[in-house]
């Protein structure tokens, strides 16, 4: 395939022919799943009706049985459609949402940690000044930040990656759906696990910076 090119559906090769097996395999990620939402549902419908539980700490454990309905769902619906399906191709703005979706669910969860490890500290090491400076305000500020910078910031990666030309439309199998089709748009020798790696560093790093901020 010549570069320069948008192919309208990505091909992914991570897929083998398992036969009737994938039936029982469909079903035990169904089951898997459906414990995930359950799991998750039971936490944030416990901590919301339960007013002995309306604390930061809390809160931000909520957030995260929230993330992660949301990082499951992006996950699991497009693999149970795939495991039942005898072609594996994907259109390439379901592929990109798909993206989107995964890289913002890793993203949400290092920033709500990073937040839930601020919270700690100040109560570890400032134990007399927690109520101060953890006010209502402050944890909506907080999970504000924890949701809207991933938000617009990975938006803005997937947006360029999704203007640059495709080299070819195979996902190889042995990465993931968001390495492969970064690897495949480049269409460059690039490696794509350092992407990867410096953008979570960028992430981790403005975190950190959030934070000290804060502590002043």
């Amino acid at each position: 395939m010549e570069n320069n090119t948008f192919p309208p559906y990505f091909n992914l090769t991570m897929f083998v022919n398992i036969g009737n097996y994938r039936y029982p395999a469909f079903v035990l990620c169904l089951l898997l799943y459906a414990f995930i939402v359950l799991a998750n549902l039971v936490v944030i419908v416990l901590i919301s009706r339960e007013k002995t539980l309306h604390e930061p700490m809390y809160i931000f454990i909520m957030c995260l049985s929230i993330n992660s309905l949301y990082g499951s769902a992006g996950f699991f619906f497009r693999f149970l459609t795939d495991l039942l399906s005898d072609t594996h191709l994907i259109p390439r703005a379901a592929c990109f949402t798909q993206i989107y979706v995964i890289y913002t669910y890793a993203s949400y969860e290092l920033t709500l940690l990073g937040v839930m490890a601020y919270d700690r500290y100040v109560a570890i090491c400032q134990p007399l000044n927690y109520h101060n400076k953890i006010t209502s305000n402050m944890v909506s500020k907080l999970i504000a930040f924890a949701w809207i910078y991933p938000s617009f910031s990975v938006a803005a990666c997937v947006h360029l990656a999704s203007r640059l030309p495709l080299c070819d439309n195979k996902i190889p199998k042995n990465q993931y759906l968001m390495q492969g089709a970064a690897a495949a748009v480049t269409g460059r020798n690039c490696d794509v696990r350092t992407v990867d790696a410096d953008t979570l560093q960028l992430s981790a790093s403005l975190v950190t910076g959030v934070m000290c901020r804060f502590m002043q």
